[in-house]
């Protein structure tokens, strides 16, 4: 989902279709690396410290580092030289919920958007969009609706659909768009039952992601030397 975002914003899905079309913007798609720990300052350090390697500062000659913000942060990094106001910085942040906190990880989202985030950026600064994603498994009921209710009551963060499971017919509409994988309807119908297994069961994301990634390599490997 946050790499769709990302594409769309600068129209990368356009390109099939008209591959000469110059994207109008650039998105630069980032991701956080953080290290579980349920310490709220801790915490706090290693997402400012992240943001200072993605974004090319070396974070250690700007201790202490929760005195920083992301307009400081803006002022330092290189790569703005080659963004504008009409680009975006996409940073993608994922939590395990091995590693959810009820009561730390939302303080701390609270924390970014209201303090950290707080103070206006350079007319010049692309646009930031933060993408918080948690990672559970199917039998995280409780903690599903504990997330829900989060995210309903913040003033700052912006839901976004949970990834479900994939209909077969989306898949196969895939395939009619990038349809030099699939010159033929037999070929498709081949690739599906191979890679997504015979009837019409809805396909789990992270199998449909992994499949296809397959598919296009062998696709690349076989006719782009």
């Amino acid at each position: 989902m946050f790499r769709r975002i990302a594409y769309e914003q600068e129209g990368a899905f356009l390109d099939d279709l008209s591959p000469r079309t110059e994207p109008g913007c650039r998105a630069r798609k980032l991701e956080l690396r953080l290290r579980p720990t349920r310490k709220e300052q801790l915490f706090k350090i290693d997402i400012i410290k992240n943001l200072f390697h993605l974004l090319e500062v070396p974070p250690e000659p700007h201790e202490p580092l929760l005195e920083k913000n992301l307009s400081y942060l803006a002022a330092q990094t290189p790569l703005f030289q080659e963004l504008s106001s009409k680009d975006f910085l996409c940073i993608y942040i994922p939590i395990l919920s091995y590693d959810w906190d009820s009561e730390v990880t939302p303080k701390v989202a609270k924390w970014m958007f209201e303090e950290f985030c707080k103070e206006p950026l350079p007319e010049t600064s692309p646009t930031f969009l933060f993408f918080f994603a948690v990672v559970f498994e199917e039998e995280d009921a409780d903690l599903v609706q504990e997330i829900r209710l989060t995210v309903e009551t913040s003033q700052h963060i912006f839901p976004l659909p949970e990834l479900d499971k994939v209909n077969k017919r989306d898949i196969r509409r895939w395939f009619s768009v990038y349809h030099q994988l699939t010159p033929s309807s037999e070929t498709r119908d081949q690739l599906l039952a191979t890679h997504f297994g015979p009837g019409q069961d809805p396909v789990d994301m992270e199998i449909v992601e992994l499949n296809l990634r397959k598919i296009i390599d062998q696709f690349n490997n076989t006719y782009i030397q």
